[in-house]
């Protein structure tokens, strides 16, 4: 099993505003839950899933992924939405050898068009609990469609490189290779952030958005130096690329940095996210390099 240490993430954001729905939906948790979070909330024509555990903790990671679905069903009934129109998943994974099992429920809930996935590996706040899934939907009725630039290969995982729900584009991390053969871009830290903006570039357009409509970006680097003193800013710093700085002053969006490591060892020093939508994109990339 392939480990990785994480240097970089990106994510954008672009949403078409105008068309929301300003209605608000809140699912209630259930009699005796004492949460101190709602599992659901439906607001700007998306419903936004709280990350949902097991309760069964004596299962495997099959199982428990197949409980989490079974709530992650009801939830999103509530809201008026279902599985099918997940957007985009979040799995927080205990162990990063377990990824095949979640890929395999994974593929038993998706049949086609899967949504787009950001894999995050850490430690459960629940003793047992092997894995967690939060989830975007489109409510019941909003146009869904995954995303695949020509001449792209196919992910090669249970999840679409980017998904398309109403006015909004939620894209899966990525970490840099080429997308049309899969190989790895083994390079310093400015030549994979190249790559990775690039692939962005194309998701985007694909998409019908652009660098323009994001609104907020989230950056994972593998050393704090990595910033080399300047900091992950809209105002290109010497040591990054003008590809990662697309915006000028007025428009750039919001951002993120953080420090992280996943994994032993990976020749990867940046992994890019990326969601978007009509007037604003938001961009997430997850997932690590293709098998």
């Amino acid at each position: 099993m392939r480990t990785l240490r994480i240097a970089v993430t990106v994510s954008f954001l672009v949403t078409g505003l105008a068309a929301q729905s300003s209605e608000r939906f809140v699912v209630r948790p259930a009699p005796g839950d004492n949460a101190a979070f709602s599992p659901a909330i439906r607001a700007g024509g998306l419903v936004y899933v709280s990350s949902v555990m097991a309760t069964d903790l004596k299962g495997d990671t099959k199982a428990q992924a197949k409980e989490i679905f079974e709530k992650l069903r009801n939830v999103l009934k509530q809201a008026g939405s279902s599985i099918d129109n997940i957007a985009i998943a979040t799995v927080t994974l205990e162990q990063s050898e377990d990824l095949d099992d979640v890929d395999e429920v994974f593929r038993t809930e998706f049949k086609s068009d899967p949504p787009a996935r950001t894999l995050v590996l850490g430690n459960m706040v629940r003793p047992g609990a092997l894995l967690d899934i939060a989830v975007v939907a489109a409510p019941n009725g909003t146009p869904r469609r995954a995303i695949l630039p020509a001449g792209w290969m196919k992910p090669p995982g249970p999840f679409s490189w980017a998904v398309l729900a109403g006015d909004t584009l939620y894209l899966s991390a990525m970490t840099p290779h080429n997308m049309k053969d899969g190989s790895y871009v083994r390079a310093d830290i400015t030549a994979q952030t190249i790559t990775l903006m690039e692939n962005a570039a194309q998701l985007l357009q694909a998409g019908g958005m652009s660098f323009d409509d994001t609104v907020s970006r989230r950056v994972n680097l593998r050393h704090r130096i990595d910033v080399r003193g300047g900091g992950w800013t809209h105002r290109r710093p010497s040591y990054f690329p003008a590809a990662i700085t697309r915006w000028n002053d007025s428009s750039a969006p919001a951002a993120a940095l953080t420090a992280c490591v996943v994994g032993a060892t990976s020749a990867f020093w940046i992994k890019l996210y990326a969601l978007s939508n009509g007037l604003f994109t938001r961009a997430r990339l997850s997932r690590s390099p293709p098998a």
